[in-house]
């Protein structure tokens, strides 16, 4: 699958990059997420991407990842993830 950046350029999906930008929001926030708890959303992210998708948007994957943190009870970490603030 690709990820369509904002800048019209195509670029391989990592689900691991994806990790590293929660994982770095966490932290900023000071709200712990285990390995467990890091592995767990990554599924949870790769289960909601549409069956045969191709590409997606580097905006709507940031959504769903917001989406997903914030359903699973990390919302600071989610805000920091959208905005930069806790």
């Amino acid at each position: 699958m690709k990820v369509l950046k904002s800048d019209g350029s195509l670029q391989d999906f990592e689900i691991e990059k994806i990790g590293l930008g929660m994982s770095r929001a966490s932290d900023e926030c000071d709200e712990s997420m285990t390995a467990g708890d890091m592995h767990v959303l990554s599924k949870y992210i790769l289960e909601s991407i549409p069956e045969g998708e191709h590409v997606i948007s580097s905006s709507d994957l940031k959504k769903l990842v917001e989406r997903v943190l914030e359903e699973n009870g990390f919302h600071d970490v989610a805000q920091k993830y959208r905005d930069g603030k806790c």
